[in-house]
């Protein structure tokens, strides 16, 4: 079952499945009818112009075009319905994890990527798993903790998800260029439904909304926290919410550690923005720390092993 049948078969009173492209509107048609849901009553294709004239407020949103950078813009002019908590989520571009992924190459891939962190830390008979939980900042529709639910629910105990919900936030001189605010924009619903669409426990869930910049190293968000991180998935994209985010973790973390920088070799690996540059600064501050590099897993994601000394 794909994504666009997945949430059309959701319990939402109002969908509307909309796109900028009438040939992607005509696929999501005949994907309907393939599976027998082009009669449902609650379910509607809008051009995403007539969507903006009739300013009527479905209860899901299903965003479906030709490709994925098409259907992140689509999904970024979306705004104002996220803002009043109407999920937005993608039919087709962008498809979360709604069962555990197949594995068996293991190449440059975060399914392969996070399959080895799940090896790695079940290979080590000596590191007490009861506590172990994932952490990951910058979330936006929750696909990459649909990833980890698949993968690490066996293994970790618990899953934190850390975002602003307003998309990226804050940036350092010279990151303007590669991100604009309001970037990876999504709302609490959107990550809410999609997490339990794919399978994943509220109860084993923490969603932490917080600015990285200006309340995320606050008593409370500590507070928050009762497990020690054994992976960590930073996503933030610009250097100063992953540096905020590297701190906040440092307390929380196990003696050994997986660390996952989405963007570190993002705007072309300049070690002075981004991941790569609040990765340096935190290891500088926090010497105790052995940090190694382990394995490339995407064009700018990578990972590292880390050792507390």
């Amino acid at each position: 079952m794909g994504a666009l049948t997945r949430y059309v078969n959701t319990d939402f009173s109002d969908k509307v499945i909309v796109s900028s492209c009438d040939d992607a509107l005509r696929l999501a048609k005949q994907i309907l009818v393939e599976n027998g849901l082009e009669n449902r009553p609650e379910v509607e294709l809008v051009h995403f112009d007539k969507l903006l004239v009739r300013r009527f407020c479905p209860a899901l949103i299903i965003v479906f075009e030709s490709d994925l950078q098409a259907a992140l813009a689509t999904s970024k002019k979306l705004k104002d319905y996220k803002d009043k908590g109407i999920p937005v989520v993608f039919g087709n571009a962008r498809d979360v994890f709604f069962t555990k992924p197949d594995v068996s190459r293991r190449g440059i891939s975060y399914a392969g990527m996070f399959q080895l962190c799940d090896d790695y830390i079940n290979g080590i008979k000596q590191l007490d798993k009861s506590n172990l939980a994932y952490g990951e900042f910058g979330v936006f529709d929750g696909r990459t903790c649909t990833l980890a639910w698949q993968v690490f629910s066996q293994t970790l105990q618990h899953f934190y998800a850390f975002d602003s919900f307003k998309g990226i936030l804050g940036k350092a001189p010279g990151e303007d260029y590669f991100y604009q605010t309001g970037d990876y924009y999504a709302n609490k619903e959107t990550f809410l439904l999609n997490f339990t669409v794919a399978g994943g426990q509220e109860s084993r869930l923490s969603l932490v909304e917080c600015d990285f910049d200006n309340s995320l190293e606050t008593p409370d968000k500590h507070e928050a926290v009762k497990h020690q991180f054994g992976v960590i998935h930073i996503d933030c994209d610009v250097y100063p919410a992953a540096l905020h985010a590297l701190e906040f973790t440092t307390p929380h973390l196990a003696d050994n550690f997986i660390l996952l920088l989405d963007d570190y070799d993002s705007m072309w690996g300049d070690s002075s923005k981004g991941e790569k540059r609040a990765l340096n600064e935190w290891m500088c501050k926090h010497p105790e720390w052995e940090v190694s590099k382990f394995r490339s897993y995407s064009a700018t994601g990578r990972s590292f092993l880390c050792h507390k000394k």
